[in-house]
């Protein structure tokens, strides 16, 4: 099963995962977290990018938060770790908390009413060169668009999604099992 947070933005896995959105150290912590899941029982499935579900290899168990951080004793939990922000209505930024790495990678996560949860790993060559300029990212050699700043990282994600609305397929979804 895919982990979002297990995914690599700078090593070159191709074109899908060579430029994320970074930061070298978290932009927010938990007093400016939100919690979009709502704790309780799951199934999760990876879709690829063209809307496909990865229906041989589902995770299932029960997710909730410790210490604002969202976690699941059952191993491989797509989202383990994610500390959610909220930028808009049902559109959070996450990041994995509980990383030690030395550059933060961010994921936008949509909300549904019925509870379904997708976690997407937005792509830098979503926004076009003028945008980037715009916005103060900073293009790293590996192609990833780094932000110094809260305020810039939230603003480059919704650009992005703005952007490429109708293409954002690719990800993990998590729906609500009870």
């Amino acid at each position: 099963m895919l982990n979002v947070f297990r995914i690599t933005c700078v090593l070159g896995l191709g074109a899908l995962l060579s430029a994320c959105f970074t930061s070298d150290e978290p932009l927010y912590d938990v007093s400016m977290s939100s919690q979009p899941v709502a704790p309780g029982h799951y199934i999760a499935y990876e879709i690829d990018e063209d809307g496909e579900y990865d229906l041989d290899e589902p995770w299932e168990g029960d997710v909730s938060y410790v210490d604002g951080i969202l976690h699941s004793d059952t191993e491989n939990m797509p989202l383990e770790g994610a500390l959610f922000r909220q930028l808009s209505g049902d559109i959070h930024a996450a990041f994995n908390a509980t990383d030690d790495g030395d550059t933060v990678s961010y994921i936008v996560v949509f909300t549904y009413p019925d509870g379904r949860v997708f976690g997407h790993l937005p792509q830098c060559e979503g926004l076009t060169d003028e945008q980037v300029d715009l916005l103060g990212l900073i293009v790293e050699d590996h192609g990833t668009c780094k932000a110094e700043n809260l305020a810039t990282l939230e603003e480059a994600l919704m650009t992005y999604v703005s952007n490429n609305h109708e293409d954002i397929r690719g990800g993990v979804v998590l729906f609500p099992a009870d």
